[in-house]
């Protein structure tokens, strides 16, 4: 999830969609938030059943929204080297300064470094 995608679902839940009831309320938040799409997306479903993956694919959107991650997926990760699993950025050191700094922010889409362990 980029910035950009956070930046729509900002706007869309600025503009206030209209709301009769609660249930109205919810759905219009669902689909402001872009969880009602994860919720449908999967084969077979009418949204009508509870789908347990659908429903893990709307919490993962939620929390990608909230807190972006990602994991270091270069294979020389102990020696400094950083390539970001959700926007590729690549990142070699070349001095024992950067060599002795992770990333605990990827520099460029600003997603919050894990790691699989």
């Amino acid at each position: 999830m980029t910035d950009e995608d956070r930046r729509e679902v900002a706007e869309r839940l600025r503009e206030r969609p209209v709301a009769r009831n609660i249930k109205e309320a919810y759905v219009s938040i669902v689909q402001a938030v872009g969880v009602r799409q994860c919720l449908l997306s999967h084969e077979g479903e009418s949204g009508d059943r509870f789908d347990a993956a659908a429903y893990a694919d709307a919490l993962d959107h939620l929390a990608d929204l909230i807190d972006p991650v990602c994991h270091n997926q270069h294979s020389r990760a102990s020696d400094g080297c950083f390539c970001c699993s959700e926007c590729l950025f690549l990142y070699e050191p070349t001095d024992w300064f950067a060599y002795r700094n992770s990333f605990l922010y990827c520099p460029r889409c600003g997603a919050r470094v894990v790691d699989d362990e």
